[in-house]
């Protein structure tokens, strides 16, 4: 009998346990796509999304990657943010973050990319890859 499994942001056929790298990758996904204040036992839980689409002309490209660093930074499996950096051109920002993880007694590293495709608005949700 086949089931669905997520593994990062893609779907997964027939089932297979997550764990490791890409199970960081996915719970750094979380994280970063979660609206702030939303998340029941942490306020400080997410990004202010909400306010980002409200008002798109207030965010910029240094706003937006000090947010992403604090969450990155807040997650317990993160060892240290080697880089956070972000750009703006017209209304799209760029960003581009890598972060080393300890996570069952091995180290590795996350990258996370914005999606280059959205132009307007808030930055577009962001993608986190394990390597």
């Amino acid at each position: 009998m086949s089931a669905v499994a997520l593994t990062g942001t893609a779907l997964t056929l027939p089932a297979r346990y997550v764990s490791d790298l890409p199970l960081l990758a996915m719970k750094y996904s979380i994280r970063l796509r979660t609206i702030l204040g939303t998340w029941p036992d942490d306020a400080d839980f997410g990004l202010p999304w909400d306010r980002w689409i409200r008002d798109p002309k207030r965010l910029t490209a240094a706003i937006f990657a000090s947010a992403v660093r604090a969450q990155l930074e807040a997650a317990p499996e993160t060892v240290q943010v080697v880089s956070c950096a972000a750009t703006q051109s017209g209304g799209a920002i760029t960003l581009t973050a890598s972060v080393i993880v300890r996570v069952a007694g091995q180290t590795g590293t996350l990258t996370v990319t914005t999606d280059p495709l959205v132009r307007v608005g808030a930055p577009s949700f962001l993608t986190v890859r394990g390597a």
